[in-house]
């Protein structure tokens, strides 16, 4: 299957010749194939119709001016939709993503000016994230710098954009940056990684697992609606935090956390709620932080 590039935007006819001579390489080599909407009601049109998922990233002009539906009503719209898929904004209006709501700006991988940014970055980002071939022009340092003279990606960027690919592109790119080592440094990741696997592995069924529970808290409406809906969140994280001391005992508060855009929260969890929890993640213990939860214990048994 060839994935496929949506384009949406209203120049599209004046345009359709700069975009394929852009991504001249990727179509020659069969990494995508470009698909055009005029509209944002034909490119939602042509989202909805993508049965077989071939659509795996949106270049969006937020000033689309013919339809009903622009730039910042279609972004919107996806994210209502709860469709995920990737944006990356490429446009020389500079107010309009104030109209993106919250959920939408989740989508959005990044905007690209018009009037301040080589177009070229766009197709750098997109064989990143949709074929994980890396950009010809990275620097791995310093911030996202893209401009008319600069076409550098930094670190951060990179590891951001790192996040977003499938997971066998994750697992494909270790493969390849390993040999690049030197023998030393294979040798402690050698001794390192076992140890380290098996503990992400172990963090990773519990995320699961503590994220499955939300969802089916948030269903039958049992958690404060002020919590995100878990298919929005990456992660949740059971915090516990020492409340007093009294008779003999440590007592507990216990809280769901949570990040979304870089911003945490977290809500105080009742008693009832945490005896609901997989046995993998109620287990007790004898210390506070991020860990699996207790709700008292004799001071004598620490």
């Amino acid at each position: 299957m060839t994935l496929k590039i949506l384009i949406v935007d209203s120049e599209i006819q004046q345009r359709r010749e700069d975009y394929l001579n852009l991504f001249a390489r990727g179509i020659k080599l069969g990494w995508y194939s470009l698909e055009w909407a005029a509209s944002g009601e034909e490119g939602l049109g042509l989202i909805k119709a993508d049965l077989a998922q071939e659509i795996a990233l949106i270049v969006l002009d937020l000033q689309i001016d013919d339809g009903v539906v622009d730039g910042v009503d279609f972004a919107n719209r996806l994210a209502e939709l709860h469709i995920d898929k990737k944006l990356i904004i490429y446009t020389a209006c500079t107010e309009g993503e104030a109209g993106l709501s919250e959920k939408a700006k989740r989508n959005v991988v990044t905007v690209v000016r018009q009037t301040e940014q080589h177009p070229r970055v766009i197709v750098d980002l997109v064989n990143i994230l949709v074929v994980g071939q890396g950009a010809q022009m990275i620097e791995v340092a310093g911030d996202f710098t893209v401009d008319k003279k600069s076409r550098a990606i930094g670190y951060p960027t990179i590891r951001k954009l790192v996040k977003t690919l499938p997971a066998h592109y994750r697992k494909q790119m270790i493969n390849e940056i390993l040999p690049f080592f030197p023998p030393k440094i294979l040798l402690e990741l050698k001794q390192e990684i076992p140890q380290i696997v098996d503990e992400l592995i172990q963090e990773s069924y519990d995320r699961d697992l503590l994220k499955q529970w939300v969802a089916k808290q948030q269903k039958a409406k049992l958690l404060s609606s002020d919590i995100p809906p878990a298919i929005e969140v990456d992660d949740f994280h059971i915090q516990v935090l020492e409340k007093r001391r009294k008779e003999g005992y440590i007592y507990y508060d216990y809280y769901l956390s949570w990040s979304v855009d870089g911003k945490s929260d977290r809500k105080y969890l009742r008693k009832p709620l945490l005896k609901t929890l997989p046995p993998q993640i109620y287990q007790p213990t004898g210390a506070p932080g991020d860990s699996r939860v207790v709700f008292k214990y004799p001071q004598g048994d620490k």
